[in-house]
C-alpha cells in the first residue's frame, strides 16, 4: 500500500478509518463478521461512503461520512431506506443474501464535527451520529440511537465508545482515494504506480543487476490501460468499489493520460504517448542515471498534470481540523 501525503479530504479520511477498522485484528466488527460490502456507492437515490455487511447476522451498516453540513433530502432518503431495507439489499449489495426476512440496516453518520447533534434536521430524521475524536482515539455514539433489531445491543457494544488504535487514527496509508475529492493524492499515486509498473516490466528479477548496470538500451515500451492501472492502485478493494465510482476512476485516469501526453508537457516529449485509450511509456531506464532522469522529468511535470486535471484545490484534513 503506497505512502501518501495527507492531502486527502476529511470525508476520505473517515472512509479510510472504517476500512482500516475492518482489517484491525482486535476490531469489534470482527466479532460479528462484518465485511466491506460496497465502497463509495454513487447512486441517484443514496450514496453511503462505506457499507459493511454481516451476512451471518443479517445486518448492514451504511456509513455516511460528514465533514460539512447535513442535507435534509439526503437524510430523508436514508430514513426511507431504513423502513424498507430489503430494497437496499436487492438493489445495491454486491453479495447475494438469503436471509432477507430478518435483514435490516443502520445508517450512522460518522463525523468529526462536535456540534453536529445540534442540527434540528437530526430530530426530524434521527439517524445515529458517531463522533470520531482523534485526540482521545475514540468513536462514540454522540446522539440518537440505532435501529431496534437483533443487532441493537451489538451496535451499542461496538459503538457506544470504541477505542481505536493510534496507528489507524494517524492513517499513514490510504487504502481508498477519491478521484475528485482527493485529486492531487490520486494523481500522485497513479503516477507512482505507473512508474513502478514500468520499471518492473523492464527489469526481470533474474537479470536485475546486469540490466541496471549495463549501458545497453534494450527498451520495451509498455502499454497501460485505465482499468488495469486502477486495479493496481486499489488492489483487493477495486471489486468492492461501486460500478459508478469505478467508471469515474477510469475516466480520471484517462484524463491524466491525456495530460501526460499533452503537447505542452515538454518534460515527457518522446517518452510517453497516448494511443487508443492507452498510455504508452518508452523511457530509457537502462542505467541508474536514466532512471533518475525519468523520475525527475515526471516530478517536474507533476504540477502541469495536476493543474490540468484537478479543478481547484482540495481541503486537506489538517486544514479542516484547524477550522
Amino acid at each position: 500500500m503506497a505512502q501518501f501525503s495527507r492531502d486527502i479530504s476529511p470525508n476520505t479520511y473517515l472512509t479510510n478509518i472504517i476500512l482500516r477498522l475492518t482489517k484491525w485484528k482486535n476490531s469489534p466488527l470482527k466479532s460479528y463478521n462484518y465485511e466491506v460490502d460496497i465502497v463509495d456507492l454513487t447512486d441517484d437515490i443514496i450514496n453511503p461512503d462505506v457499507v459493511l455487511t454481516s451476512f451471518d447476522y443479517g445486518h448492514s451498516i451504511l456509513f455516511e461520512c460528514k465533514s460539512k453540513s447535513l442535507k435534509e433530502g439526503q437524510l430523508k432518503k436514508y430514513w426511507d431506506f431504513i423502513q424498507n431495507p430489503q430494497i437496499f439489499l436487492r438493489a445495491f449489495t454486491l453479495v447475494d443474501y438469503g436471509r432477507i426476512d430478518d435483514y435490516y440496516i443502520d445508517v450512522p453518520i460518522l463525523t468529526q464535527i462536535s456540534t453536529i447533534c445540534k442540527d434540528s434536521r437530526l430530530q426530524k430524521y434521527p439517524l445515529p451520529v458517531l463522533e470520531l475524536n482523534p485526540s482521545t482515539s475514540k468513536i462514540c455514539l454522540a446522539c440518537n440511537d440505532f435501529q431496534q433489531g437483533h443487532m441493537y445491543q451489538a451496535m451499542h457494544k461496538m459503538f457506544n465508545c470504541m477505542t481505536v488504535p493510534a496507528q489507524i487514527i494517524k492513517l499513514h496509508t490510504a487504502q481508498y482515494i477519491d478521484p475528485h475529492d482527493d485529486c492531487r493524492a490520486f494523481v500522485k499515486r497513479l503516477l507512482g504506480e505507473a512508474i513502478l509498473t514500468f520499471l518492473l516490466s523492464q527489469v526481470p528479477p533474474e537479470v536485475e543487476t546486469k540490466s541496471m548496470d549495463s549501458n545497453e538500451k534494450d527498451i520495451k515500451p509498455i502499454e497501460l490501460e485505465p482499468k488495469e492501472l486502477a486495479k493496481i492502485m486499489y488492489g483487493d478493494l477495486w471489486d468492492l468499489i461501486s460500478p459508478q465510482k469505478q467508471k469515474q476512476i477510469r475516466n480520471k485516469i484517462l484524463r491524466v493520460f491525456k495530460r501526460l501526453t499533452h503537447r505542452d508537457n515538454k518534460y515527457l516529449t518522446g517518452i510517453v504517448e497516448f494511443q487508443k485509450g492507452k498510455l504508452v511509456i518508452k523511457a530509457d531506464i537502462s542505467t541508474h542515471e536514466a532512471i533518475r532522469k525519468f523520475g525527475t522529468r515526471l516530478e517536474a511535470s507533476l504540477d502541469f498534470i495536476i493543474n490540468g486535471v484537478c479543478k481547484g484545490r482540495e481541503t486537506t484534513i489538517e486544514e479542516f481540523i484547524k477550522r
